[in-house]
């Protein structure tokens, strides 16, 4: 994409910027795009085509590249999501509140968390963009907080809607209503883009990826308002919100008056697959048996 194109591109952040074709193979360059928050249902749902869409998303992602983020469990969606990226060589970052840890397998890693604000945070930090497929309420707080942060440009990340089977047609009616009543900006509709399918969630994001990925090797990312965290809000997100966070001698990530801190893994913890607290997190390993289950 052409740097004479930038200026009008950045007027209205990621969602301007049109989807790349994607080849047969599944493979393309994702630029910038090295991590994606999935936010999906812990249940299967009714449809066996939602599971199905899951699979291939984790292993799209793994066959280019892109860590997935996700929310540690390991049922429903988001189990298969994080198996699937794992059985095809991806990386998996899994942040989970204490309160969840016995109902769950871990795979890849796992930030453990106290609370669910410091596990969207932390989910914020971790990513290049955010996806959106089925899910609940969880799901839809999830998606409705990523989108609210780029509005007050906490953020300017691509958040994606995958509309499986029309599942988020009532949703994306609901915006434009929304809109029309005179509740969201008009500009502010395409914050929460949708896409049909797992080869145009590749296209999307690997047009915004490549796009930024041209600025800065341009040396034009200063310039670049939606690949920066602006506004007031963004002090409160940005890469040192983490001095904000500490993690226990317990492996737990939670508010702090302080500074963070690192504590390494004992020995005894290191035997039960606690690897240490990596800057803030302390991150917990599935073995190879655990991840491939």
């Amino acid at each position: 994409m052409s740097l004479e194109n930038s200026s009008a591109l950045t007027q209205t952040g990621p969602a301007a910027i049109p989807a790349l074709a994607v080849p047969a193979s599944g493979l393309i360059d994702m630029g910038s795009i090295k991590s994606v928050a999935v936010y999906c249902g812990s249940s299967p749902g009714n449809d066996p085509i939602y599971m199905q869409v899951a699979a291939d998303l984790g292993r799209a992602f793994a066959l280019n590249g892109v860590r997935v983020v996700y929310g540690g469990g390991s049922g429903g969606l988001m189990g298969t999501v994080a198996r699937s990226c794992v059985e095809n060589g991806g990386k998996v970052l899994g942040i989970l509140p204490t309160a969840f840890v016995a109902k769950t397998k871990f795979v890849g890693e796992t930030i453990l968390v106290e609370d669910m604000h410091t596990r969207k945070l932390l989910f914020n930090q971790h990513c290049d963009a955010f996806i959106s497929l089925p899910g609940g309420y969880g799901t839809a707080e999830e998606l409705f907080e990523a989108v609210t942060w780029a509005q007050l440009e906490i953020h300017a990340k691509p958040v994606l809607v995958l509309n499986l089977n029309g599942f988020y047609t009532p949703l994306l009616d609901w915006i434009k209503g929304a809109v029309d009543a005179g509740f969201i900006s008009r500009p502010n509709l395409s914050l929460a883009r949708s896409v049909a399918d797992v080869t145009e969630t590749l296209g999307v994001l690997a047009a915004v990826g490549q796009h930024r990925a041209t600025l800065l090797d341009a040396g034009r990312a200063v310039d670049v308002k939606f690949f920066h965290w602006d506004g007031v809000a963004g002090a409160l997100q940005r890469g040192d919100d983490l001095l904000h966070l500490v993690a226990g001698s317990d492996g737990v990530v939670r508010a702090a008056g302080g500074p963070a801190v690192v504590v390494p893994a004992t020995e005894q913890e290191r035997k039960v697959g606690i690897v240490g607290h990596v800057d803030v997190p302390a991150t917990i390993s599935a073995t190879p048996a655990e991840a491939a289950q």
